[in-house]
């Protein structure tokens, strides 16, 4: 899979391998310091490199599947985790390095202790972090949402968008089906099977497809309303105000989508900028 070949080791990783191919790999060199160990870290530094390098669809990873068996074996899908030992030399040596150096060594390993955590929040930073507060009311909607339910029943929750990304809400789903005793369409796995796709983003079509696929004769409880308590809650409001709720119809036939979707829209537009003042006003 591509993203696997996009994973970023950070910045404190980037920084040690340039400073040894510039300058420590010189010093090596020079001495002559080519141990056994050397060699077999490198060499296999390299060759894993080289196997997980990718172009288009190409991989020499690729090439390991047609070893007998290798199949049969779970393959580790995060492959720069097999890379990480690696990558913890780099840092390691450069380290080594630089603290021979300098005379006074623990501000030095103050400073690069530091640059080291802030390297977790300069690349890609609360792209998928949360709350647990906001988690919470999450899953509490959906408990709410599903308590009547009687035991064993198979339900498919398909809430309208609005907050959260859909493998949150697919979770979110499956941990309230296993407490009330229910049971679910709802899952999330990397390994998508295949006809699962669609419903895995909330799509109507998407769940007849995947249950005429598995053949599923039960009758199935669809819940769907917003996921966000505080958008449900302007929501309301702007259906309880008919001025504002004139306004949104208008708005609506201009964007040529539905009321309930602008009343959404409008609902997010506010949340985010409520959030912004209180950011500026920090």
């Amino acid at each position: 899979m591509w993203w696997n070949h996009q994973l970023f080791p950070g910045a404190t990783v980037i920084t040690a391998i340039f400073f040894l191919i510039f300058y420590g790999c010189k010093r090596v060199f020079k001495r002559n310091q080519f141990s056994k160990t050397f060699w077999a870290i490198g060499f296999s530094g390299i060759i894993t490199f080289l196997f997980y390098l990718r172009f288009d669809d190409n991989s020499l990873y690729s090439l390991l599947f047609e070893i007998p068996g290798f199949n049969a074996v779970r393959v580790l899908n995060r492959i720069i985790n097999v890379e990480l030992i690696f990558l913890a030399f780099f840092v390691a040596i450069s380290f080594r390095v630089v603290s021979r150096m300098v005379k006074y060594k623990w501000p030095l390993f103050v400073v690069i202790l530091t640059f080291m955590v802030a390297d977790n929040f300069l690349y890609g930073s609360g792209l998928s972090r949360f709350k647990k507060d906001r988690a919470k009311e999450r899953v509490d909607l959906v408990r709410e949402k599903m308590k009547g339910l009687t035991p064993q029943t198979l339900v498919s929750y398909e809430p309208i968008i609005s907050s959260g990304r859909k493998a949150w809400l697919q979770i979110d789903a499956m941990i309230i089906a296993q407490e009330l005793g229910l049971k679910t369409l709802n899952v999330y796995t990397a390994n998508v099977p295949t006809g699962y796709y669609q419903y895995a983003v909330f799509s109507s079509i998407g769940r007849e497809v995947w249950k005429k696929k598995k053949d599923l004769k039960e009758d199935i409880v669809v819940i769907s309303g917003i996921n966000d308590p505080e958008i449900e809650r302007i929501s309301l409001k702007i259906r309880s105000s008919a001025p504002w709720l004139e306004r949104i119809r208008k708005q609506a036939i201009e964007r040529n989508i539905s009321v309930d979707e602008n009343i959404i829209k409008n609902a997010s537009w506010i949340i985010n900028q409520n959030q912004q003042k209180k950011t500026i006003n920090k």
